[in-house]
């Protein structure tokens, strides 16, 4: 009798401890916030306020795909367009992208650097140093707002008025809006 009485509170132990275990571990992964760690892309929009630039707001869109090798660093490369509207010049910047999020949640701020080399119209380095926050909609989607510095410099195929082709550097702060997937 005290042997089956022993067993059944045994049981009952390891059924408990079974179904806390069970209970604990949805818990955890219902409350995880992280970010996954895998292939990822990144989406943005842009413009940026400057200096020897036409006088004009450059407009960008840019692709970024590489892969996030931890819940804090990713690494990729990217190109996108950097258009001038009124004077039709664009460029085609082809780039490396570093972006480390400080806090393994999907809500996070985030430090984003780009370095490459710009083609078409616009030739010349490209350099993108941004801070901005990520907006989680879930482990592997978000929606971020950066702003940063953006470096161009710019060696124009078109002639300018006085019959040179125009050759400068636009540096300026830069607002970016972009979704991460």
């Amino acid at each position: 009798m005290k042997a089956k009485r022993l067993l059944s509170l045994a049981l009952l132990a390891v059924i408990t401890i079974t179904a806390q275990s069970q209970t604990m571990s949805t818990q955890s992964q219902q409350t995880t916030n992280g970010i996954k760690v895998g292939l990822k892309a990144f989406i943005e929009g842009g413009y940026a306020i400057g200096e020897n630039m036409y006088s004009e707001i450059p407009v960008s869109l840019l692709a970024t795909m590489g892969y996030q090798a931890s819940p804090h660093l990713f690494v990729g490369l990217g190109s996108g367009e950097n258009y001038l509207s009124s004077s039709g010049v664009y460029g085609i910047p082809l780039f490396a992208d570093v972006r480390i999020t400080t806090l393994n949640k999907s809500n996070s701020p985030f430090i984003d650097a780009k370095i490459g080399y710009s083609i078409a119209d616009i030739k010349g380095l490209y350099l993108s140093p941004s801070i901005g926050y990520r907006f989680g909609s879930s482990i592997n989607t978000a929606f971020t707002i950066s702003v940063g510095y953006e470096l161009q410099k710019v060696k124009t195929s078109l002639v300018n008025q006085y019959g040179y082709k125009s050759t400068t550097n636009f540096s300026g702060l830069n607002f970016k809006f972009g979704f991460d997937f």
